[in-house]
């Protein structure tokens, strides 16, 4: 026996016994945005970068309808792939190949253009988009900054898959502001959502914490959250809080609400859902503020005083508590907290770090009628009603599956009375999957009181307000 083949021998022996890899259920995704595939605009772009996610990824392969993709990056428990620009639309078979062998074929969908946003930046009246998935529509993407749709002014690739969208914002018609969400649309692709920031008018929006310039700020409220769901129905009364130092604020985050009125956000999450939370017990308007993750909030003491009731610090500096109610989640019901039209003292004490007192009315000012079931598909836009006397009303879209979730945030004036979302919003969500004893889908809308400012040891700018917060469960099909 030759020692040539004795050594393939011995290697076709090793790669018997080992293991194939295996990809994670939503383990394949745009490598800019990573949108996973598995949702309604997960769709993957010839010439694109794509990471996946799996175990046993140890030199591997990748075939994409038996076309080899080029590698880029290989970590322990993820690999980044270059697709071949020649790919045609439809669907594909995605495998991958290690010392173990293939593993089971990944099903995906190829689509002409599908740009993922990795990082924006601005520059007077331009604003540029680096990410990737263009692939072979160039000439059919548009930005869509605030609502207002532009074709962009230079588009351009290089051989990493690495792209670049720039797009010069018009002298006016673009909706002034402190956070204005853009995003990248295509006829079969919408990408993640991003923001751009200060923007002119920023420090005139009527909340002026969100003025990137307002080096430390800090945000109270006072919330009544009502959810309908299998034909019961629970209130829980809470206060949360949560207060940014001055000292590097970043820009990009905003510490309450994101958005100019008329505008929609779209956030995607990955995650098992056995993990998720009820959302009454934890933080009802998780929706509409969107605190960047890993930054450390100002301790402003050990509780934070909401009339004769503490509400305790957590870890991270955020005050949230349940003042009252009886929702699933709670090991017993509590009497609801707050009364309509009273007037509530919030603060901390002089003896505590931080010291702080302001007055906060309470207001129970909502009448909220969601569409029928049946109205919530991808096949149009949804109209939302309200009756309120508020100024801002917020509106919330919420779907998750088995392994992800996407939430849509919308913003209104309280005299609207109504809002369209846009199909586009709407097709970003996935089919429900109902999960026992979580909320899997609702549509929510929160009437949201005038701010009012107060000041606070180590913060320049801070408002507190009110908000009146109906959930409605719904599938999404």
């Amino acid at each position: 026996m030759s020692k040539v083949f004795l050594i393939s021998v011995l290697l076709g022996a090793a790669r018997l016994h080992a293991q194939p890899p295996a990809i994670f259920q939503d383990g394949i995704s745009n490598a800019a945005s990573h949108m996973a595939s598995s949702l309604p605009y997960g769709g993957l772009a010839p010439g694109s970068r794509i990471t996946v996610r799996g175990v046993r990824l140890e030199n591997p392969v990748l075939l994409i309808n038996q076309r080899k993709a080029r590698t880029l990056k290989v970590e322990r428990a993820s690999a980044e792939f270059l697709l071949p620009r020649d790919l045609r639309p439809g669907p594909a078979q995605l495998v991958v190949d290690a010392a173990g062998g293939p593993s089971r074929p990944f099903p995906v969908t190829i689509v002409g253009s599908a740009f993922g946003i990795q990082t924006l930046r601005r520059s007077g009246r331009v604003v540029t988009l680096e990410g990737s998935g263009i692939g072979n529509g160039a000439s059919e993407i548009e930005v869509i900054v605030g609502g207002t749709a532009l074709r962009p002014s230079k588009v351009s690739s290089d051989a990493e898959g690495n792209d670049r969208i720039e797009v010069r914002l018009p002298a006016t018609g673009i909706v002034g502001g402190c956070h204005i969400p853009v995003y990248v649309r295509s006829p079969s692709h919408v990408s993640n959502f991003a923001s751009l920031v200060n923007l002119p008018h920023c420090a005139e929006e009527p909340w002026p914490i969100l003025a990137p310039a307002a080096k430390g700020a800090g945000s109270l409220q006072l919330i009544r959250t009502t959810l309908n769901a299998s034909g019961r129905s629970w209130t829980v009364d809470s206060a949360q809080a949560s207060f940014f130092p001055n000292a590097r604020q970043p820009a990009r985050e905003p510490l309450w609400f994101p958005l100019g009125v008329g505008q929609c956000r779209v956030e995607s999450e990955f995650n098992n859902s056995s993990k998720l939370q009820d959302p009454l017990l934890n933080d009802p308007l998780r929706m509409l503020r969107l605190d960047a993750t890993g930054i450390k909030t100002l301790v402003l003491g050990t509780s934070l005083a909401v009339g004769s009731r503490n509400v305790p610090v957590n870890g991270s500096g955020q005050y949230i508590s349940t003042l009252g109610g009886n929702s699933p989640g709670l090991k017993r019901p509590k009497p609801l907290f707050f009364e309509e039209g009273k007037t509530y003292g919030v603060g901390v004490p002089k003896s505590q770090p931080g010291r702080f007192s302001v007055e906060v009315p309470f207001i129970d000012d909502l009448e909220f009628t969601p569409p029928g079931v049946g109205a919530f598909n991808s096949t149009g836009v949804v109209r939302v009603t309200w009756r309120t006397a508020q100024p801002l009303v917020v509106v919330v879209l919420y779907s998750q599956n088995d392994t992800s979730s996407v939430q849509a945030i919308c913003a209104a004036n309280g005299g609207d009375g109504g809002l369209t979302i846009p199909a586009a919003v709407i097709r970003s969500l996935p089919p429900t999957v109902r999960v026992t004893g979580l909320l899997a889908g609702y549509v929510g809308v929160a009437a949201v009181s005038a701010p009012t400012a107060f000041l606070a040891a180590g913060i320049k700018k801070s408002i507190v307000s009110s908000a009146r917060f109906r959930i409605e469960e719904v599938d999404f099909q």
